[in-house]
């Protein structure tokens, strides 16, 4: 009889030990996951700002060129005025470029 009571206090220390941990585990899951969703959201957020950044960017960057050449007389736009500001306006897109790929 008192060796049946020990094998059932036993078994009942065994069965009731295993849930909570169980239980815990579970919930590291799960807050696991909601931690791995929150960090893909903020991800993707801050991929879609940095993304509106550098559009805006390009935007600036055109339209300053295109107010540069808009501003200066017709007759005074040469070879050489014409051909120094594209090389610099390709230096900024590849500034602007480098930047965009050192942001991701």
């Amino acid at each position: 009889m008192i060796r049946n009571l020990i094998l059932i206090l036993i078994a009942a220390s065994f069965a009731s030990g295993c849930a909570p941990y169980a239980h815990v585990q579970s919930q590291l899951v799960d807050q696991a996951a909601r931690g791995v969703a929150a960090l893909e959201q903020s991800l993707e957020q801050k991929s879609q700002i940095v993304a509106q950044h550098h559009a805006l960017r390009r935007q600036q960057l055109d339209a300053a060129f295109d107010a540069d050449v808009s501003q200066r007389d017709p007759s005074k736009l040469g070879a050489g005025w014409v051909i120094e500001h594209r090389r610099a306006y390709a230096a900024a897109l590849d500034a602007l470029s480098a930047a965009r790929l050192a942001s991701v």
